[in-house]
């Protein structure tokens, strides 16, 4: 026994020896500040203990006694040698033998320090089994602690006396939700006003409208799922009297109420009058609280980031009056956002860029890459602060609501939105203002693609080939309701099948341009290879009536007719006498085009007095030294862009500044073709005398083609034309 005294000493004098200050000052604050029951792995506190109870030990029956008080401790503490075990040793299911998970409500902010005091009530029972086997407190889950025992009421006997517990808040946590409780919280505070989604049954997936934010709970709105079924008391009885009837395989054994805004008089009806109360502005039943027809509850069981409604949702959430409308146009302008696409015209809304104006070029998750027509520039930017840029005479089509489908352009914008319907030739709306009737709105209108199936043209030299609507001949695709639809491709030989995307858009000859997920690319497939994502058939989609290229005539293989020349025939301008310099290559036979090569470059349309006081976007090329060129200021502005305003001499004027203006000589400098849909051109080529000096709008892109509108005067929506892309040229 002195052995033992010895070593004890020993051991808790080098305890003491390694950090005597540090110990005073923690045991100040610690749980036991006497004689206490020893901590499993805090050897300083046993050695303390163990030490203290052997100086008081007096006879062979007091040691005896201290021996198997130490047995009763090690068998008490065994269960925390697990950590040391694989985890799949160390943590059995939450649902083995016949514990479970209980959730118990304390005050926000003392989780750890709760379940620290439960656990050192537990050790200081000593043997006395209270059937607890784990407690857990995390700060990230504020407002509860999770305890692992087998009945609530062991639960209540230890969360009994204790001060920060709220012992009659005690609720079993289902098996499927046992991981959820378990895994590390996102730390994730929803802003208000915003919109959410709940976790717990019958709310899962629901959406929600945060009305307040609290310290670990929000106050939220959310359409009501109530069982408007009384259950008769009898058949109650019966069901409780009689043995347990389960239920056919296969069959569930419940369902999920249908979302719908509380009626107090209804439930009235069904339950009594004494069942609904008044509260103030809300009516009460069952214990929970109604606010204009919403349930208004408290809660912690939601996603940890903010939801988009999608139409069908937002609609459910317009007879609020906690909503405002201002949160409500907020909402609309997001949801319109989300579907942006490529190459449509957006206007920032928030952020540094706010208010200007661009097209998109690409979307990656939540942001996308905006090119600034103003600046020149291309910024990345939030989808969330972008808007759709919808003026009048854009060709657009609505995606949801009554008028889902509709086709038209745009007469009137702003707070209302009136499309003509060039199919049925009539006015589909005005929809009317998003606060009355918001399904229809900025949000569920799309800018149209590939909107004209045209038949070919009459190839009848007397016949006028002006390109006008007299001789254009609009039919609707009914391929269109493709677009934006999941697929996954099925058919093989493009080296893609299996792989899922998004149609963003129909194409001639039954072809779609579809938007591989894997790869964030576009494909061109067609549309016997593609299928619906949740089609377990894995049905083409050009199988259900859709058409086919026997029934439908591609604009695609229309071709360009080319009127034969009404000047006689007349030999090629005859060579001059061979000469030993350069020749210009309009004296070469073969030569069909000016070559922008040759040492007389030729630039006519800056010569044509149709274009004069035009501001047509140029670029340099050729600037860099090579041969026997020795360029133009030494190469740094290869590459740049400007603004062409007028010729002096052989020279060009290019501004490329506010205030700053060069001379540049005609052959370093190319006009900028058109590249996306959106953008304001000229036209600038000789193909189309016709139309030279005239500014249209580019309505379809194409590397060949592009159908453009007039950009001033009068806008006619059903004026349309086919220039070819090479004649064009961007102008601000």
């Amino acid at each position: 026994m002195n052995d033992v005294r010895q070593f004890l000493s020993l051991e808790a004098a080098v305890d003491d020896s390694e950090s005597e200050d540090e110990y005073d000052e923690e045991e100040q604050d610690d749980f036991f500040q006497h004689d206490c029951e020893p901590i499993a792995g805090d050897k300083s506190r046993s050695h303390q203990l163990l030490l203290r109870e052997t100086t008081r030990v007096e006879g062979d029956t007091e040691w005896d006694s201290l021996l198997d008080r130490a047995r009763s401790r090690a068998q008490t503490y065994t269960p925390h040698l697990r950590s040391s075990l694989p985890n799949s040793e160390a943590f059995p299911s939450i649902t083995m033998g016949e514990a479970r998970l209980w959730r118990v409500a304390v005050k926000p902010g003392r989780e750890e320090a709760t379940a620290f005091l439960l656990m050192e009530k537990i050790i200081r029972a000593g043997e006395q089994d209270q059937g607890i086997k784990s407690i857990i407190g995390r700060v990230s889950r504020p407002g509860w602690i999770v305890v692992e025992a087998n009945s609530a009421s062991d639960v209540r006997e230890l969360c009994q006396g204790v001060t920060d517990v709220f012992g009659k808040q005690i609720h079993v946590i289902e098996p499927e939700d046992g991981p959820s409780c378990l895994k590390e919280a996102n730390l994730f505070t929803p802003a208000t006003p915003s919109w959410i989604r709940l976790t717990k049954q019958p709310y899962r997936g629901d959406l929600a409208y945060v009305n307040e934010v609290g310290v670990g709970e929000a106050d939220v709105l959310v359409v009501p799922r109530l069982k408007l079924q009384r259950r008769s008391s009898a058949g109650h009885a019966k069901r409780k009297r009689g043995s347990t009837i389960s239920a056919q395989p296969g069959q569930k054994k419940s369902t999920r109420p249908e979302q719908a805004l509380f009626d107090h008089e209804k439930v009235r009806e069904i339950f009594g009058d004494k069942a609904v109360q008044r509260k103030n502005q809300t009516y009460v039943f069952k214990g929970n609280e109604y606010l204009d027809g919403y349930l208004w509850l408290q809660t912690d069981e939601y996603y940890p980031e903010a939801a988009t409604p999608t139409p069908e949702e937002l609609s459910l959430f317009q007879h609020s009056k906690s909503i405002s409308k201002e949160f409500l146009q907020r909402t609309l302008e997001v949801m319109g956002a989300v579907s942006l696409r490529l190459g449509d015209r957006v206007k920032v809304a928030e952020g540094e860029a706010q208010g200007a104006f661009g097209v998109v070029q690409n979307i990656v998750g939540n942001e996308a890459d905006v090119h600034l027509s103003s600046e020149d520039v291309q910024l990345t930017l939030p989808v969330k602060n972008l808007r759709k840029n919808i003026r009048i005479g854009d060709e657009v089509i609505v995606r949801a609501g009554p008028h889902a489908g509709v086709t038209g352009w745009v007469i009137t914008s702003g707070d209302t939105v009136l499309v003509y319907d060039h199919k049925t030739a009539r006015e589909v709306g005005p929809f009317l203002p998003v606060f009355i009737n918001f399904i229809v709105s900025s949000h569920a209108i799309d800018f149209f693609e590939a909107s004209f199936i045209m038949r070919p043209l009459s190839l009848d030299p007397g016949q006028s080939q002006a390109r006008t609507r007299d001789n254009l001949k609009v039919q609707p695709d009914p391929n269109l309701r493709f677009v934006g639809r999941h697929v996954r491709v099925i058919g093989s030989g493009h080296g893609l099948k299996d792989y899922e995307g998004i149609v963003k858009s129909i194409e001639v000859d039954n072809y779609a341009l579809v938007e591989i997920s894997a790869t964030m690319r576009q494909q061109r497939l067609p549309l016997s290879k593609l299928a619906s994502r949740n089609d377990p058939t894995l049905t083409p989609l050009n199988v259900d009536g859709a058409a086919t290229a026997t029934n439908l005539e591609s604009s695609g293989s229309r071709t360009i007719a080319i009127r034969p020349s009404s000047l006689p025939l007349v030999p090629s301008t005859p060579l001059p006498p061979a000469l030993t310099g350069v020749l210009s290559p309009a004296w070469d036979p073969t030569s069909s085009s000016p070559d922008s090569s040759s040492s007389f470059p030729y630039n006519p349309w800056m010569e044509s007095p149709l274009l004069a006081g035009k501001r047509i976007k140029v670029r340099f090329q050729g600037t860099k030294a090579v041969l026997r060129d020795p360029g133009w200021k030494s190469g740094d502005y290869e590459g740049r862009f400007g603004i062409w305003t007028g010729t002096e001499g052989s020279s060009a004027q290019v501004s490329v500044g506010l205030h700053s203006t060069l001379t540049v000589p005609e052959k370093y400098v190319r006009p900028v073709r058109p590249s996306i849909k959106g953008q304001n051109v000229i036209v600038i080529g000789d193909d189309h005398d016709l139309w030279k000096g005239e500014e249209f709008y580019v309505i379809t892109f194409s590397a060949e083609q592009c159908i453009v509108r007039r950009r001033h005067g009068k806008i006619d929506p059903k004026d349309r034309l086919y220039l070819d892309t090479n004649t064009l040229a961007v102008v601000l």
